[in-house]
């Protein structure tokens, strides 16, 4: 769960490459757009030495559906997709069963709760986020501060 927090706080705050000409996935989330990538730092107690992870948009459904490149320095690499609408971003989606797990929605308000399920290896689970903070700060790797970005937990 807390490695969903960090995607978020990167993918809205962290260093990325913009194409600016192309349109986003949906117009609540402009940062979604084809080409767009993010690359940032991950350390979790598994690998205590600092991983890069790369997100790269490789592109839009008109069903909503982004094909994404996710990318370990080099260790792997692997399609997954996301989803955005009018009301939500999901960073966990399947266009083939039509599942989508919300990460968050539009106009969040603080103390906001939602959860979702999933079977995985024959077992149900379920996935619970909630909104913790509406203006958080965050040092991004060139030493500049975002500030405003949203906690999810």
């Amino acid at each position: 769960m807390v490695n969903y927090l960090l995607i978020f706080i990167f993918t809205i705050c962290g260093s990325r490459n913009d194409k600016a000409d192309l349109s986003p996935a949906s117009p609540e989330f402009p940062f979604l757009k084809a080409g767009n990538e993010w690359h940032f730092q991950m350390k979790t107690s598994q690998t205590p030495t600092p991983l890069e992870v790369i997100y790269k948009i490789l592109s839009i459904r008109n069903d909503g559906y982004i094909e994404v490149e996710n990318s370990f320095a080099g260790l792997m690499s692997d399609k997954i997709y996301w989803c955005a609408d009018k009301n939500e971003f999901s960073d966990i989606a399947y266009p083939e069963d039509n599942y989508k797990l919300t990460l968050l929605k539009l106009n969040p308000v603080l103390n906001d709760t939602w959860s979702s399920s999933i079977e995985e290896d024959g077992e149900t689970m379920v996935y619970k986020r909630m909104v913790v903070s509406l203006n958080e700060s965050v040092l991004l790797s060139d030493k500049s501060f975002a500030k405003d970005c949203i906690k999810i937990h």
